[in-house]
């Protein structure tokens, strides 16, 4: 009983546990993963982060260029950001803003660069 009675004080004479938010901001905490963001400048469209994607919350289509994201499939395991081998996502140090309605996000790319033609036999310029 007193054991109880102990508890009960001290938790009544301390503070919350909790943060009050909205009023008090989120701080993040070091190494805290937070909403997945692309570089699409940096992307090209090679589908590694979705093979990697154990939730499938990432599609990318090659031929349209275009990367779509499904933050409420995401996991935030990190995994897509590891494998990317042009270093085009991250994460953003918080999540998302709460949201009305579900929805995804899709990034589009411009159209690749058409690279010179090799082996052709054309004789280059001197």
């Amino acid at each position: 009983m007193m054991r109880l009675l102990h508890t009960l004080l001290r938790n009544v004479a301390s503070g919350p546990v909790t943060r009050r938010y909205p009023k008090v901001p989120l701080v993040p905490v070091a190494g805290a993963r937070g909403d997945l963001r692309l570089l699409v400048d940096r992307c090209t469209f090679c589908t590694a982060c979705a093979v990697r994607c154990p939730a499938g919350a990432l599609e990318v289509d090659r031929k349209a260029r275009t990367w779509t994201f499904n933050p409420y499939r995401c996991i935030y395991c990190h995994y897509c950001v590891e494998i990317c081998p042009f270093h085009a996502l991250e994460m953003a140090p918080l999540g998302r803003e709460p949201a009305a309605a579900k929805a995804t996000v899709t990034e589009t790319g411009a159209a690749p660069v058409p690279s010179p033609s090799r082996g052709t036999g054309a004789a280059s310029p001197a």
